[in-house]
């Protein structure tokens, strides 16, 4: 999948492969092969930029206690 996103990308124009053995390399070269509809190509864009989706906060029981903000510790005396 990630060479396939690779040699799509309009700014690069070779892929240097580093297989170590001769199935590797194979497996490697089938994605030259992938097909993804336009859609599928969007969410693998916006995935690799880095800022995938904010995971829904889960809803706290009632009677929980509230999170409380972090707060700078006073240094001890000596």
């Amino acid at each position: 999948m990630a060479l396939a996103w690779v040699l799509r990308r309009p700014e690069i124009s070779t892929a240097i492969l580093g297989a170590t053995s001769i199935q590797q390399l194979e497996e490697n070269l089938k994605g030259c092969e992938i097909k993804l509809e336009p859609e599928d190509w969007q969410e693998l864009e916006v995935t690799s930029r880095g800022t995938p989706p904010k995971p829904a906060e889960a809803p706290k029981p009632p009677g929980a206690p509230k999170a409380r903000a972090a707060t700078k510790s006073k240094p001890r005396p000596r």
